[in-house]
């Protein structure tokens, strides 16, 4: 799989409109395809909002260390 983090949000952001979309139809009634498709988007992008935290989390661990590092080299190459 070779997708950009920003496609990544634009699937996420274009699930939550068909979300919303799901919501109005099932507040006119119940149709359990409408149920199960809800619920399947619902769990997908919950998981990809805590994977998206985590790599966070991640990312800015990797940064703090690039810092340390590219100011370790910069000062022994001076």
């Amino acid at each position: 799989m070779d997708r950009t983090p920003l496609q990544i949000v634009e699937t996420v952001d274009a699930a939550k409109l068909t979300m919303g979309q799901l919501e109005e139809r099932l507040s006119g009634g119940t149709d359990v395809l409408d149920l199960g498709d809800h619920s399947v988007i619902r769990t997908t992008v919950r998981r990809i909002e805590e994977l998206l935290s985590q790599a966070a989390e991640y990312e800015e661990v990797l940064r703090r260390q690039l810092a340390r590092t590219n100011g370790r080299i910069t000062a022994s190459t001076a």
